[in-house]
């Protein structure tokens, strides 16, 4: 983690000359609009599924919306995910981007000015693999076994909470920091006893014999929560353009939620390596919607609480985080009105259960 933060040295002497939200006036137009990905497809293909911005992404959706106004599209697949985003952010490399929880939490801890503009990508679950030759059965079988965590990502919460399900910590484990297709060909050769990732990561290899799922989280407290953020400078400096950046993320929201589409959507995200199959097996039988909602409800605020609660217990961030002056729902709000799109999605409590009579942010 001592790594991790050396990338956020100069964010706040960078940060410091960023204006205040309240004194945002549109000063007309980027000439690029640059947005993230924490990750790339099998390959390092510059492709991925699974949220409303790879759904935007694979059907030129921004592009489409800009076009008229020759700003151009810019994506960026980050192979070291959330930490090599929260890199790209600390010097203006970025403007928007997707993420899961622990790299948004860890990039807000260490002074980034970014702002959380939605939801989406949400109630990932998370798995832990080993060879199918391994002894290991159980969580409780990884202790002092090699165990491959993603650091500064989503996937080392998910660890540390499943580990603390079984009275394990990371340092009950030797936990290597591998990411990507890097851990599961770890796997693959038996170079690591276990790995902690996506469910759809292991299937491929569980086909072939290779590896052995042992756990799947299925409980709200143990999935992994995503979300849209952007630069508080370029929100200062466009707000315009970050209001329709936003819009054509709900629409692809919109489009992602859609159980007409389910077919169609596994293919187009498909295209990342994944598969339509293992897109269709990791979804089962849950709603598009509750995994793509954009909305800031009361189940994604409880998330991130959480993981910011976690975060400091497990001391991977030392700062707390004011969650409410993170949020930025504003844009939200208006493209939901604009798009009549208030009650579309069930809003979610705390607990994850769908609050009734309410579908609105």
């Amino acid at each position: 983690m001592k790594r991790i933060a050396s990338l956020f040295a100069a964010v706040v002497t960078a940060a410091s000359f960023v204006l205040p939200l309240s004194a945002a006036a549109d000063e007309g137009k980027p000439q690029v609009i640059r947005l993230g990905f924490p990750g790339t497809g099998t390959g390092n293909r510059p492709v991925l599924g699974g949220n409303p911005l790879a759904t935007a992404h694979l059907q030129g959706l921004l592009e489409e919306e800009f076009k008229q106004d020759n700003i151009k599209i810019e994506w960026n697949h980050f192979k070291f995910a959330g930490p090599a985003i929260n890199e790209a952010f600390a010097n203006d490399l970025l403007d928007f981007s997707y993420e899961g929880d622990l790299a948004m939490i860890i990039g807000k801890a260490a002074g980034l000015k970014v702002k959380v503009l939605a939801g989406g990508g949400m109630r990932l679950p998370v798995a832990v693999a080993v060879p199918s030759e391994s002894q290991i059965r159980t969580l409780a079988d990884l202790k002092g076994k090699r165990l491959a965590i993603a650091k500064g990502t989503a996937i080392q919460l998910a660890s540390s909470r499943i580990l603390a399900t079984v009275g394990l910590e990371e340092k009950d484990v030797r936990a290597v920091n591998v990411l990507g297709a890097n851990a599961t060909d770890a796997l693959a050769t038996k170079d690591i006893d276990a790995v902690v990732s996506t469910p759809s990561s292991f299937y491929p290899l569980r086909d072939r014999g290779v590896a052995r799922i042992i756990y799947e989280s299925n409980t709200p407290e143990l999935l992994i929560s995503g979300g849209f953020v952007a630069t508080e400078h370029f929100i200062n400096k466009y707000p315009e353009i970050t209001k329709r950046v936003v819009k054509v993320l709900v629409k692809a929201a919109q489009h992602s939620s859609d159980e007409a589409n389910r077919t169609a959507l596994f293919k187009l995200w498909g295209q990342d390596g994944t598969g339509f199959g293992y897109y269709k097996e990791q979804y089962g039988k849950d709603t598009l919607a509750e995994h793509q909602t954009p909305l800031l409800d009361d189940y994604w605020t409880g998330r991130f609480k959480d993981g910011i609660a976690d975060a400091l217990r497990f001391r991977l961030i030392r700062k707390d985080i004011d969650i409410a002056a993170w949020l930025e729902p504003s844009f939200l709000n208006a493209a939901l009105k604009e798009l009549q799109l208030e009650k579309h999605w069930v809003r979610y409590a705390y607990d994850g259960k769908p609050v009734k009579g309410l579908a609105s942010n």
